[in-house]
């Protein structure tokens, strides 16, 4: 993985602490910025925003990394614990 990066591995191990923090900045790196919209009012924005995050988990794509965050936090702790910190916890 260094090696396709064009970095040393030291340089990966620097920035992350453990290769379950590396596996969880690498799926939220395959998901789109999610954009948040305007339309003036809080309730049409929130329709909006749901709708465009159902179609991202139902497509293929939204699915297959759907499953591979719950398969892998179901049979690893610490990759469940770096993901619910870094990505969802508020």
């Amino acid at each position: 993985m260094a090696s396709r990066a064009g970095v040393g591995k030291t340089t990966i191990y620097r920035r992350y602490t453990s290769k379950e923090e590396l596996v969880a900045d690498a799926i939220e790196s395959l998901r789109d910025d999610l954009l948040i919209p305007d339309t003036g009012k809080f309730w049409g924005d929130m329709d909006i925003l749901i709708n465009n995050t159902a179609k991202k988990i139902d497509s293929p794509f939204g699915r297959q990394t759907l499953a591979l965050i719950i398969s892998t936090a179901s049979s690893n702790f610490q990759f469940a614990e770096v993901y619910w910190t870094k990505y969802t916890k508020l």
